[in-house]
């Protein structure tokens, strides 16, 4: 599918646009000039509500136009209707276990191009059993995971490997994220997907093992690479030289970056290694860090208990942090090859709360990434990834855009 701008009446629909996140990727939007942007959800006087506020924002407000459109994940009829209106449905409107099938189906049907926050593996290799041919075969990106989790992870191993192919060396067969600093709030959406992944494993206890797995979101019938396991525990890093434990969105940026490096034919390599892990400044703090989120996980892991946690620790799904929070958020990653062996990384960091601010900018811009024609993103189409779909151009997109990727020299 081309972009044809002018045959549909929207460049970008947000799909759960009155929701927290919903409603800060809207007012991001609304600042991009020229947009035709849709407003999308099943409240029509909440829409209406958030259309005025965006309008009323008339010293930064540069959209072409901005409409509203009806649409409920229970009626893929009015989904259909709504996707077929515009060329990129920007879907914020999870836990997508629950919500998101339909709206995929939706999309692929109707030829449209398709962004989302997803964080739930599950979801997205369910997706891409059932659509990731077809969505090829109309030339449609569909690409999940555009958020906090997982562009950063995504995009930077990525930009790392390209920076070996340019110094004519061997791709890195062995990297490891450093989350060096990660200040922001758990988002209600995140929360959500936690213990809709949890729900699922109880409720599918065949498919989880798979669904869950290092190489889940492999293609299907590829051979699976070397056997590897996220951190579970606290050690000292000789080569960082900090206590390194488990970071909370391993789990699914390791399968993105994997998938990307299976979908790019593994110009990574067939036998490469990937892991995420948290930085901590002594053994004091990630030995509490590692007690808190074994109280957490073991609270989650029986459904009486996991209601409560819910219920009562978790945020819900439509709060969030005011904009002062939001503002004094950040985070920053290093991306390296495990033994230090060279004399470059990459570094990511962003500058708002992760999982609010710098996820609203990357999910905006991963949409509006879409816009352009597939020889200014990748020849790739199907169920991608933010860095098979849409490679640098989605970087110099994000660098211009408070979310920086840069390669550093190694200290």
């Amino acid at each position: 599918m081309e972009n044809d701008r002018n045959g549909r009446s929207f460049d970008i629909i947000v799909y759960g646009a009155t929701g927290f996140t919903g409603e800060l990727v809207c007012e991001y939007l609304s600042k991009k000039s020229g947009l035709r942007l849709g407003l999308a959800g099943r409240n029509k006087e909440k829409l209406e509500k958030l259309k005025g506020k965006l309008e009323n924002l008339k010293e930064q407000i540069k959209t072409h136009s901005i409409g509203i459109v009806i649409a409920d994940t229970n009626d893929l009829k009015s989904l259909n209707k709504m996707v077929s209106q515009t060329v990129v449905l920007c879907n914020c409107v999870g836990p997508y276990l629950a919500h998101g099938y339909n709206i995929i189906e939706a999309c692929v049907t109707e030829g449209t191009h398709y962004t989302d926050l997803c964080g739930e593996v599950p979801w997205i290799r369910k997706v891409v059993q059932k659509f990731h041919h077809t969505a090829q075969e109309k030339k449609l990106k569909i690409v999940p995971a555009c958020g906090f989790d997982s562009i950063p992870s995504d995009l930077g191993v990525w930009l790392l490997q390209k920076e070996c192919k340019k110094r004519e060396l061997k791709p890195f067969s062995d990297i490891v994220l450093y989350v060096e600093k990660s200040k922001g709030t758990l988002s209600g959406g995140t929360a959500a997907a936690i213990v809709g992944n949890f729900d699922f494993s109880d409720n599918n206890k065949l498919l989880a093992k798979d669904s869950f797995g290092p190489y889940a979101l492999y293609p299907e019938g590829t051979p699976k690479g070397p056997h590897h396991r996220d951190l579970k525990t606290i050690l000292y890093d000789e080569k960082r030289e900090r206590w390194i434990g488990p970071f909370m969105m391993a789990g699914i940026n390791t399968r993105v970056v994997r998938r990307t490096n299976a979908l790019l034919n593994f110009p990574y390599g067939e036998d490469f290694k990937y892991e995420e892990v948290s930085v901590y400044s002594s053994k004091k703090k990630a030995r509490k860090f590692l007690l808190f989120g074994g109280l957490f996980v073991l609270g989650l892991k029986f459904s009486l208990t996991r209601k409560l946690v819910h219920k009562v620790f978790l945020p819900k799904q439509g709060d969030g942090p005011s904009f002062e929070q939001r503002e004094k958020g950040s985070f920053k990653f290093r991306i390296t090859p495990k033994d230090w062996n060279s004399d470059f990384y990459v570094s990511v960091e962003g500058f708002k709360d992760p999982g609010y601010g710098s996820t609203s900018i990357m999910l905006g811009e991963a949409s509006l990434c879409l816009l352009k024609k597939s020889e200014e993103t990748t020849p790739l189409f199907g169920v991608l990834t933010p860095a098979s779909g849409m490679g640098m151009a989605l970087i110099d997109q994000l660098n211009d855009n408070q979310i920086h990727f840069k390669i550093e020299g190694q200290s």
